[in-house]
């Protein structure tokens, strides 16, 4: 079915919710038919964003010399911050 993305999100932000709360493995593939049905999205690519819907992502930071910098940068706040507190 051709569903444009601001169709979309609220459709799959729904069956996030069901797929999330659903207890049995039963429940579980009835909800991804139906998402498939109405998105058209690949399975395995639908179980992965119902399954993280609303979770935030970790990143690692870098070892680049921007980031050395900005930590350095942050630190260096942080300390004039506790500094004039005093």
């Amino acid at each position: 079915m051709g569903l444009n993305m601001k169709e979309r999100k609220p459709l799959l932000r729904e069956a996030a919710k069901r797929y999330q709360r659903a207890r049995t493995k039963k429940e579980k593939p009835m909800i991804l038919d139906e998402a498939i049905a109405y998105t058209g999205i690949n399975r395995k690519y639908l179980i992965h964003i119902l399954a993280n819907a609303g979770k935030t992502a970790v990143t690692r930071m870098g070892k680049g010399y921007d980031t050395i910098q900005n930590l350095r940068h942050q630190a260096a706040i942080v300390y004039c911050g506790q500094k004039k507190r005093n």
